[in-house]
């Protein structure tokens, strides 16, 4: 018995070393074998001794609120299964940012969260994990429609204007799209209908089921504190530009802005490739206002370090804290 407990604390041992490298090499390699890596350094370099240490202390504000409301998000979700102290889902939280920072898609996200949860309550945990992502998927999905109107109006020939029919048929098409979407995940007690339907999906009926706990106001706050992330990551986006001076105004910024997190969240990505969509993302919109392409790229890629990479780090802490053999944590 003490010889197998012994195994266990070697596996578990290994298992959060091997993450914890997994991490730490990733974002290693992002910031340091970029071919731009030499532009950006010294454009950071440059924008440091110009910035105020009142922009860099609001950005990292930003960054912990951004993460504190969806630690909040989180709990709230999660209080149907087993109640979290904050700091409990702030630590989940930060450690799926670890595991996920170089999975496909940021897969790892579930499995990081879901080990500060009981084993009972793994397998529900994924898919609530799953409704406060669809939350934050839907509002980056809105925003970005809605963008995607005002950018055909103002920057192509589809517009009220020049082609009205066309214009006014994407309108409809969005407003439809937008309508569908809420509908959904406003009704996502009926997955639990069209499972029983299903019958290798009928072993599973008890965990989907949990989705039935969720009143049409609590999927409203999950909306609501998603909504908020985003108006503060958007915010780090606009600062981050002034900084490196991409002079662009607000409006038009917002817009560009809304469609490159947009386009980020509708390319499919290995994680290899996420910081290149993210740039290229943001060239192919913010590039249309500024011609100051090294510094889009920088910001793009101080976002990335100041939202993810950070966060990253700082969550491979927790990462020991987890224990992926016993039942509990």
């Amino acid at each position: 018995m003490v010889q197998k407990l012994r195994q266990y604390k070697v596996i578990s041992l290994f298992i959060k070393l091997a993450i914890v490298c997994g991490c730490l090499y990733y974002i290693y390699h992002k910031i340091f074998n970029r071919s731009d890596f030499a532009g950006i350094s010294n454009e950071l370099k440059t924008a440091f001794v110009r910035i105020s240490f009142s922009d860099i202390f609001l950005l990292f504000i930003f960054m912990f609120f951004n993460w504190s409301l969806e630690a909040v998000k989180w709990r709230m979700i999660i209080r149907h299964l087993e109640p979290l102290s904050f700091f409990k889902s702030l630590s989940a939280v930060l450690t799926g940012v670890t595991v996920s920072v170089f999975t496909p898609n940021r897969a790892g996200e579930f499995g990081g969260r879901i080990f500060f949860l009981k084993q009972e309550n793994r397998l529900q945990g994924i898919l609530l994990t799953f409704l406060g992502n669809s939350a934050q998927l839907l509002v980056t999905i809105l925003t970005g429609a809605l963008a995607l109107l005002f950018y055909l109006s103002g920057y192509t020939d589809i517009n009220e204007q020049q082609n009205p029919y066309l214009f006014f048929t994407l309108v409809i098409m969005v407003v439809l799209m937008i309508v569908v979407l809420l509908l959904a995940y406003f009704n996502v007690s009926l997955i639990g209908t069209l499972t029983r339907r299903i019958k290798f999906l009928i072993r599973f009926q008890n965990y989907i089921d949990t989705l039935d706990e969720y009143s049409g106001v609590e999927l409203a706050k999950i909306v609501l504190l998603s909504l908020l992330r985003y108006i503060i990551f958007t915010a780090q986006f606009f600062l981050l530009l002034k900084l490196f001076n991409v002079n662009i105004h607000l409006k038009e910024g917002l817009i560009m802005i809304a469609l490159t997190f947009f386009a980020i969240t509708a390319v499919p990505t290995i994680t290899v490739t996420e910081l290149g969509i993210r740039g290229s993302a943001a060239l192919a919109f913010i590039g249309l206002l500024s011609g100051n392409s090294l510094g889009i790229v920088t910001a793009s890629f101080a976002l990335w370090l100041i939202n993810i990479a950070i966060p990253a780090i700082v969550g491979s802490v927790f990462v020991f804290r987890l224990d992926f053999l016993k039942k509990n944590v």
